[in-house]
């Protein structure tokens, strides 16, 4: 085994290696791989001890220079009658993708995303999770579809929820409602970036549509710039208020999206909102419903809050399907059962609550639980993704001490002290 560099040797020899590579790459158009190779070797030719991990090198270096994303993966599932659906996402639809378009430019443009593969991979990605939804074009009465999206912490999970509320709306979704968190910070940045990335335009609720200021997508030369209408708005006091939606109004034919937060009360006033506009009818169950206009529920974080607690079981182990859920579980369950086309997607990045909700409950009034029966898609990171297993695993940066053992407590606090025992100054 090589001795270990120390990191920040390590780090000055990398950054070397990257304008040797952009040198033999960019400026002597030498082909990637070659030019990696080369750059590497260079590196080495340079400090003699970084020769033992040169094939650590080699990686940082394709890190620095080109990101390497694998496939998603997909486990598709098919439990009830409505998750019989047909594939009807073709293999291009170039006069519906506006806005998907617009924000596959923006990605390229203004976040510098490259197209391969990263771009490539969230049109893969994106289409197949939308195909895995229902057409909202179906000439089906209604439909029910329910997935996960599993992705690292911070590793694209908001991008990729971002490009399919797009090509929801490019394909005929008309209500695409997002639940962003528990507080309101979080869900004024998750309203700021759906403003930014898919409407082109900042919120705010005092002004009239016409003169809202473009952001973002929307100040993109020649793009187009489709209409939406919202009833929540960027600030800690643009989420969903009863009062301001009377106000304001609303018209099925232009989409709606929405950003709220996971609060009880909001939910249920949002579902009474919906239930009393002019599209509801009354269902064979007595509840208001909406026919004839597609949902998309993107549930954010859906580890948190959206879980059902509440399972009560019998004598026999059975469960009570009548049984009161959890308040917000409920409310979000409700939100669904209020259209008729329905579809719920959660993303999260640790589905362990998620993929045991129970899949035998089905309330009167609320309906199914939450479980990603229809399909479960996991997303990959990045090659130039920093997680735990580059920090502690195999592909840690070497030398890097990120774990320092302190050895110098006992003198200050022995694990064995009396209750009036005074610790000195603290040690090194």
């Amino acid at each position: 085994m090589a001795d270990p560099v120390d990191a920040q040797i390590f780090e000055a020899v990398l950054q070397v290696a990257v304008q040797n590579f952009n040198v033999l790459h960019v400026t002597m158009k030498r082909p990637v791989h070659e030019a990696l190779e080369a750059a590497a070797d260079n590196a080495c030719g340079l400090l003699p001890e970084v020769t033992g991990i040169r094939t650590i090198l080699l990686e940082r270096l394709q890190e620095e220079v080109t990101i390497v994303q694998d496939d998603h993966s997909v486990m598709e599932g098919g439990l009830t009658q409505e998750d019989k659906h047909e594939a009807w996402i073709g293999e291009a639809r170039p006069a519906e993708w506006q806005r998907w378009r617009r924000y596959r430019r923006y990605l390229n443009e203004k976040k510098k995303w490259f197209e391969e593969p990263t771009l490539r991979l969230l049109d893969d990605s994106t289409n197949e999770i939308l195909g895995l939804l229902e057409s909202p074009t179906t000439s089906r009465e209604a439909f029910d579809r329910r997935g996960l999206v599993v992705g690292h912490v911070q590793s694209g999970k908001t991008a990729n929820y971002m490009g399919l509320i797009c090509k929801a709306l490019d394909t005929g979704y008309k209500v695409v409602i997002v639940l962003a968190g528990m507080h309101n910070n979080l869900r004024h940045q998750t309203q700021a970036r759906i403003d930014e990335e898919v409407m082109g335009l900042q919120t705010d609720l005092g002004r009239v549509v016409g003169e809202q200021r473009r952001i973002g997508v929307g100040l993109l030369t020649g793009a187009p710039f489709p209409a939406h209408q919202f009833l929540t708005a960027q600030g800690n006091d643009g989420d969903f208020r009863r009062a301001t939606a009377k106000r304001v109004g609303v018209a099925f034919g232009t989409p709606l999206v929405l950003v709220v937060k996971k609060h009880k009360t909001i939910l249920e006033q949002l579902v009474k909102y919906l239930r009393s506009l002019p599209e509801a009818v009354r269902s064979d169950s007595g509840n208001k419903v909406i026919p004839d206009v597609p949902l998309l529920l993107i549930d954010d974080e859906a580890d948190q809050a959206s879980i059902n607690y509440n399972e009560i079981h019998d004598d026999m182990g059975e469960l009570d399907a009548d049984a009161d859920p959890t308040k917000i579980n409920g409310a979000i369950r409700e939100l669904l059962v209020t259209f008729k086309k329905r579809a719920y997607v959660a993303y999260t990045a640790t589905p362990y609550a998620n993929i045991f909700i129970s899949d035998a409950v089905q309330h009167e009034d609320k309906g199914d639980d939450l479980f990603p029966r229809s399909f479960i898609v996991t997303l990959e990171a990045p090659s130039n993704y920093v997680g735990p297993n580059k920090i502690f695993g195999e592909g840690r940066i070497p030398g890097a001490k990120v774990v320092e053992h302190v050895v110098d407590h006992g003198d200050w606090i022995p694990p064995k002290h009396k209750k009036h025992w005074r610790p000195g100054p603290v040690p090194p």
